[in-house]
């Protein structure tokens, strides 16, 4: 069963340069602001070219990360020390965009406990508007900037830590901060080294496996089917791709193309 059990949504908004920090977490007890959050959180989760990541031995948010995991740091103090990190930076990106900053403590269907920031860009939308003007209604049309990203989006830019081991997964583009190129999830908010994606794995496993099949003089439709058979096995027991793994099981009984 999917449980949020806290979420807040900070406003970093750079067009008119007020910034509101939330006091109070989400009402979830109003259901499309649950299934708003619920949605995001669970396609952030399921996402296949999510990014693994690993805590460098001196980062501060892990240390912060690991308090608030054991009791000692309350949610919302730590989600607003992120969102003024964040907002800090972003302001100071050569191209600065309004965004939201979702955080958020949940649980997945198969009961493990995440930790989750998802920065919502804001997006410019056009939308109705009726006016009363002496007594005569009119229709306008009008532009919005602050509109949230819709539940069936994908966001570019959040990060999840699983409290149990604090793994990472995240996803994240670049942004020229201080006129340098950054990534401000993995080396700014997080200070962790970047692993490469189950998807990344997936497509460098199946290209290389076809390349040996065809060097080798083998059916390649076979051995990709090998291959990703190994591979289907692995993500249904666990969610690591150990690419050795997955060739030896593959080829046990080929040893030249292994």
């Amino acid at each position: 069963m999917f449980k949020i059990n806290h979420a807040i949504l900070h406003v970093i908004d750079l067009d008119s340069a007020v910034n509101v920090f939330s006091q109070q977490e989400l009402e979830l007890e109003t259901r499309s602001t649950r299934n708003f959050v619920a949605k995001h959180l669970r396609r952030a989760r399921t996402a296949d070219d999510n990014r693994r990541g690993t805590f460098a031995e001196e980062s501060a948010f892990a240390t912060e990360l690991k308090r608030y995991f054991f009791g000692e740091r309350d949610f919302i103090d730590l989600s607003l020390q992120i969102a003024e990190f964040l907002g800090g930076e972003l302001a100071r990106a050569d191209k600065p965009e309004s965004t939201d900053i979702l955080v958020a403590d949940f649980e997945d269907e198969d009961d493990v406990r995440w930790f989750a920031i998802l920065l919502m860009t804001s997006r410019m939308a056009f939308m109705h508007e009726v006016a009363d003007q002496n007594g005569s209604v009119r229709n306008d049309i009008a532009r919005h900037y602050a509109i949230l990203p819709n539940p069936s989006q994908k966001i570019s830019s959040y990060v999840l830590v699983r409290a149990s081991t604090l793994e990472v997964l995240y996803q994240d583009k670049k942004r020229s901060i201080a006129g340098q190129d950054t990534m401000l999830i993995p080396d700014g908010l997080l200070q962790c080294e970047a692993g490469v994606s189950t998807k990344e794995i997936i497509d460098t496993v199946t290209r290389v496996v076809a390349e040996v099949a065809e060097e080798h003089g083998a059916n390649t439709s076979v051995a990709l089917a090998m291959a990703k058979a190994a591979m289907v096995e692995h993500v249904e027991e666990d969610e690591e791709l150990p690419p050795w793994d997955i060739v030896d099981e593959a080829f046990e009984d080929e040893p030249v193309l292994r």
